[in-house]
């Protein structure tokens, strides 16, 4: 069988020789550079229903910034606040409610004429003692003495005047309000059996001319019987009562 003919090799088209032009210029060859992989973010996968460590700093970060946020913005309500209600104590009117009222006891009541009290015990506006005042008739008879706020004092008898029932010094201003009807700034004398209102502040009329105790509520006939006081060094003297209507 005759032998297959052979054919000379052919050069493969990459290693082909660029044919040569004369007066033209051979190119040079150009180098192959591989191409840059491309670069993935390494990024970890995360189990299911885990979050990824950079995501839980962001979220520790706002929960931070928002408690930091939530507690100024309490404080700062907490001293408006404050500051608010100093600013209404300081414009709202000192009356004698808003101060501890002092009515001053003791377990033997002192007996006058004579000293009944001392200034020292007495040092606050509408602050009281009660005593006892030998009549004319040598009975002894309640009364009371008290600091007004122009720093002078006046004592009266708790016994009414022209009946039998006694006075009271009341101090509890709603007292004042819910029972007897009448809105007072500061304490009253009053009558348990009428419901009159006596107000030491003011000036009324009596049979020797005018003595405090006006009647600002109810159907009492006159203000209390007053009885003299004066200051002797540091004592508070009663004198003398009222000589026509004395118990």
């Amino acid at each position: 069988m005759p032998d297959k003919p052979k054919f000379p090799k052919q050069p493969a088209s990459l290693d082909a020789p660029a044919p040569k032009v004369p007066g033209v210029p051979q190119p040079k060859p150009r180098k192959l550079v591989a191409p840059k992989p491309i670069m993935k973010p390494n990024r970890e996968a995360a189990a299911p229903g885990q979050k990824a460590p950079g995501y839980l700093w962001a979220v520790g970060i706002v929960v931070l910034v928002v408690f930091v946020a939530g507690s100024l913005w309490l404080m700062s309500g907490g001293k408006r606040q404050a500051s608010a209600a100093a600013s209404m104590n300081a414009s709202a009117p000192t009356t004698a409610a808003s101060k501890p009222l002092l009515i001053v006891s003791s377990t033997k009541l002192p007996v006058a004429p004579g000293a009944i009290a001392t200034t020292s015990e007495l040092t606050q506006p509408w602050s009281a003692k009660k005593f006892l005042f030998r009549g004319a008739k040598g009975k002894n008879f309640a009364a009371m003495v008290v600091k007004l706020p122009d720093n002078s004092y006046w004592a009266f008898s708790l016994h009414e005047p022209y009946g039998t029932c006694e006075l009271e010094y009341e101090t509890d201003l709603d007292k004042l309000s819910s029972e007897y009807r009448f809105s007072a700034t500061h304490p009253m004398v009053v009558n348990p059996c009428t419901h009159t209102v006596f107000d030491l502040s003011q000036y009324g009329t009596g049979p020797s001319g005018e003595v405090r105790g006006e009647i600002v509520a109810g159907t009492g006939v006159r203000p209390p019987l007053a009885i003299e006081v004066e200051v002797s060094g540091t004592n508070i003297v009663a004198t003398r009562a009222e000589a026509d209507v004395t118990p």
